[in-house]
């Protein structure tokens, strides 16, 4: 084949339009993302006008982003509003146009917040917001608690266990009771006769619960309780003044916003009075005073920022001892192409991080608020400097910080 071939000419020519489509897809995502608020900019014949990109190529562009799950087609009445689905597999697979700095990361966490109003119909849950890039910080840990938890809640259901599998053998799929007989006889095999003897008497006398006993499993008994302390209504007479800031931002008129009664946006509202109640021993909180009040919120927000800096100690350690390369490189050894981890993620740990330390030193505790803050700005500055390790680099990773205007 000779440098003339149009074989030759042609394969580079199709990878060149591969990896302008890529570009132009690219622009689709961000330009989903920037008018989060805005359903009726997210259809195909808007975008068609705004992009200025043919309607049928469109529709084939969208069509892979769809089929690669980054992005979702909705439906409103007639419309057809389509959504970034998830931000964290763009951002894997090159599908999101964003600069590698913290502004940029901010502004991303922003557009995936969750919406209070429904825009034209369509409701913008916290849905977006889950899927914002995240390392995978203490998995092992999480991971344990979770397998002690599921191992505790369902231990109690295994006498019974061994009567259902005899009940529906040759009924259910061989394949699901082997496995289930499987489980049952490691742990008859893990615990002491008298400890199976006891976990029959509880298994009778779980029975008390009636319907919930045959009805239960994780979702449940973990989902349901916490999300009713998890819910939180809205005034009503705080709706006009909401109604207006969507107007402003969104460039709609008043009918095209509805308040929503239920809105995702304020669970950490009702988290946190959970966990005041949950910190002041759940006293009746008519007979708390406001200075006791204002002490016992001051705790709650100490508490959340001391777990991120748990979550985020081990990543700090991490890119001392190896460096942003080494440790992307920890993380993404087993991943395929296209599914890598980027600086873009260590970034993204400082954004939770930064406001969280916000919301400390206002409250008054300075000395944890800007250790907190030294921590977000080594993680900017890790990742702007590219800081190779303690072994490699002249000055360590405090000093590097103390360089880092946020």
């Amino acid at each position: 084949m000779t440098a003339e071939s149009p074989i030759k000419e042609y394969l580079d020519l199709s990878r060149r339009v591969e990896e302008l489509e890529k570009e132009v897809m690219r622009e689709i995502v961000t330009y989903l993302l920037v008018n989060s608020l805005r359903p009726d900019k997210r259809t195909l014949r808007a975008m068609e006008r705004e992009l200025g990109i043919p309607y049928s190529k469109l529709r084939r562009l969208v069509g892979k982003l769809i089929e690669e799950g980054i992005v979702v087609e909705g439906s409103v009445g007639t419309a057809k509003p389509l959504a970034v689905l998830d931000i964290d597999l763009a951002l894997r697979k090159g599908y999101l146009k964003i600069e590698l700095e913290l502004k940029d990361i901010l502004r991303l966490h922003h557009l995936a917040l969750p919406s209070s109003v429904a825009i034209l119909g369509e409701i913008k849950g916290d849905e977006s917001y889950r899927t914002l890039p995240k390392l995978p910080l203490r998995v092992k840990e999480k991971s344990r608690v979770n397998a002690l938890l599921e191992y505790m809640r369902c231990l109690p259901h295994a006498p019974e266990e061994e009567e259902l599998l005899e009940e529906v053998k040759g009924k259910w799929p061989e394949k699901e009771v082997e496995h289930r007989r499987k489980v049952l006889e490691k742990i008859k095999a893990e615990i002491t006769e008298e400890e199976w003897r006891k976990l029959v008497e509880l298994n009778k006398e779980l029975k008390k619960w009636g319907i919930f006993l045959p009805t239960t499993g994780g979702l449940p008994e973990l989902y349901i309780p916490f999300m009713r302390s998890n819910v939180f209504e809205i005034p009503r007479e705080e709706s006009d003044h909401v109604i207006a800031e969507y107007m402003r931002h969104t460039k709609l008129p008043r009918e095209a916003i509805k308040l929503l009664r239920y809105c995702p946006h304020l669970d950490p509202w009702a988290l946190y009075y959970r966990d005041v109640v949950i910190e002041l021993e759940f006293r009746d909180l008519s007979e708390v005073s406001d200075k006791e009040l204002k002490e016992a919120i001051k705790r709650v927000a100490e508490k959340n920022l001391k777990f991120l800096l748990y979550l985020i100690q081990p990543l700090i350690e991490d890119i001392k001892r190896r460096g942003v390369k080494g440790v992307l490189e920890k993380w993404n050894k087993e991943l395929p192409v296209g599914l890598k981890y980027t600086k873009h993620y260590i970034l993204s740990e400082a954004i939770p991080l930064g406001y969280a330390s916000l919301l400390v030193r206002k409250l008054g505790n300075k000395e944890l608020a800007e250790k907190a803050l030294q921590y977000v700005k080594m993680l900017v500055a890790a990742v702007i400097y590219d800081y190779k390790g303690e072994k490699e680099e002249k000055e360590n990773l405090e000093e590097l910080a103390k360089k880092i205007k946020i």
